[in-house]
């Protein structure tokens, strides 16, 4: 797409700007007419010299329509957002060309009734970076035990150049409307930040009373995609001591944040006290999660399953009781199980007492591993730390039996051998013979068998901690 710098005359301030401007080509409105007429000699000043950097659009259609310039106030603020020091405008007012500070061109637009809007195809330079941030759930509403519950937003602007930020509200336990239009719009100004305290009142006026999921995108000047900007979401009691000392929520992206079919979550439920609330964020195709909740010695397990529509956020008002049918006993735990479509889920923490909250967004389950038990890789018989005593046919019996007298005048000794990786494991026995002892801690086996047992042959089996399985010696009586 080839841009020109158009060859112009220099700007002398002091001549006439509306006889400079039909000079330009530039439409004069009626609208225009007045508004000039209202600046002072400064904004005049400024708003010829923006004209003054005058460009041509080459490779647009000579049909497209003649669109007159908005209205405009150089030293307003919504104005400087859309048009700013950066903007070159072709001549006839019909289109933009927006720069940041290095020259980079983010896009083609035009001016219509005093919006930005994108005019000719691809924006320049500009990547698929996502523009969706997705606050899980802002609250202005009364809560259990005499609770106020609000929610502030904030967003940061990094970036050199405004970024438009639209808000989309949804009510909760229900889903957004593909259609539907934010409810707010606000310029977030270059390497600035944004506060909307109390941010549902903010949006639906102070008599709202009510929960929403928040979407928020991202655009420059062209109406053209930013990477997302910051986004922060305090939500607190507004009537309890600490106030906004609340809780701060995880907000996530939309298009890479959400977990797929298959995904088990976590969480642990809370001590006495306190309650524990559940929300669910579902994805577009909404989701079904099955739920499990075991009590703190992982017993009590109970299993229940959940059916969510698409992109909402579906909050169990009534708490943890509400999703399994029955008040939890403290310190337990929850499971959701992904079965179908996507989905992330959050528990909220919040004292009875204070109503002091915290925010939960439940982890990713790990895969099970295969559990490494220590291996019994035989008996040492002489004190020197190395299993002589072996399982060489690896059938759970260590090979040979071994003669252990009853009339000889000392026990017999030996120590188990395991592979231990490091770890200090115990030692055990089972199907232990009259006058065998197994000292756990060290692994010292002892037998001084009575000559009653003469010509018996036992079989004892040695564990350690951890092990589901046993090593079994054989042991044959003499005199």
């Amino acid at each position: 797409m080839g841009w020109t710098q158009t060859s112009t005359m220099p700007v002398r301030y002091e001549d006439d700007l509306e006889a400079r401007m039909r000079a330009e080509r530039v439409a004069v409105t009626p609208e225009l007419k007045a508004r000039l007429a209202e600046m002072t000699a400064d904004e005049r000043a400024v708003y010829a010299e923006q004209l003054g950097l005058a460009v041509e659009q080459e490779d647009v259609a000579e049909n497209v329509p003649s669109i007159a310039l908005a209205p405009i106030k150089p030293h307003d603020y919504f104005s400087q957002s859309a048009v700013g020091a950066d903007t070159f405008m072709g001549r006839d007012g019909r289109f933009q060309r927006a720069l940041g500070k290095t020259g980079r061109a983010l896009g083609v637009a035009a001016m219509i009734g005093g919006v930005f809007v994108p005019v000719a195809g691809t924006v320049l330079g500009a990547s698929d970076a996502s523009a969706d941030t997705v606050v899980p759930s802002a609250a202005h509403l009364g809560g259990m035990y005499g609770s106020l519950w609000l929610t502030d937003l904030g967003v940061y602007n990094p970036f050199s150049f405004p970024v438009t930020v639209d808000i989309y509200a949804t009510p909760r336990n229900q889903s957004e409307d593909p259609a539907a239009s934010p409810l707010m719009t606000r310029v977030v100004a270059p390497h600035n930040t944004m506060l909307l305290a109390d941010v549902e009142s903010a949006i639906h006026g102070s008599e709202f009373a009510g929960v929403d999921r928040l979407r928020l995108t991202f655009k420059d000047n062209a109406n053209a995609t930013v990477p997302n900007l910051k986004v922060t979401v305090a939500t607190y009691n507004l009537a309890g001591p600490g106030q906004e000392y609340g809780m701060q929520e995880t907000v996530f992206d939309p298009a890479t944040d959400y977990h797929a079919t298959g995904t088990t979550l976590m969480a642990q439920l809370s001590k006495d006290g306190m309650r524990d609330g559940v929300l669910v964020m579902s994805g577009p195709d909404g989701a079904t999660i099955e739920w499990t909740y075991r009590n703190g010695a992982g017993a009590n397990e109970t299993t229940v399953t959940g059916t969510y529509g698409p992109n909402q956020t579906f909050q169990y008002t009534s708490n943890v009781p509400q999703l399994i049918g029955f008040t939890p006993e403290a310190s337990g735990s929850l499971e959701a199980r992904i079965t179908a479509g996507s989905a992330r889920a959050a528990l909220t923490h919040n004292n009875n007492t204070t109503n002091d909250p915290a925010w939960d967004q439940m982890s990713v389950k790990p895969a099970e591993p295969t559990p490494q038990e220590p291996q019994i890789l035989g008996i040492d018989r002489n004190g020197d730390g190395v299993a002589d005593w072996v399982d060489a046919d690896h059938d759970g019996v260590l090979d040979g039996v071994y003669n252990v007298s009853c009339s000889a005048p000392f026990d017999w000794e030996g120590t188990v051998i395991a592979d231990t990786n490091g770890r200090v494991v115990n030692y055990f026995g089972t199907n232990l013979p009259s006058g065998m002892g197994v000292n756990s801690g060290t692994g010292l086996v002892r037998y001084n068998p009575p000559c009653s047992d003469s010509g018996q042959i036992f079989t004892p089996a040695f564990y350690t901690t951890f092990m589901t399985t046993s090593v079994t010696a054989q042991f044959r009586v003499t005199d």
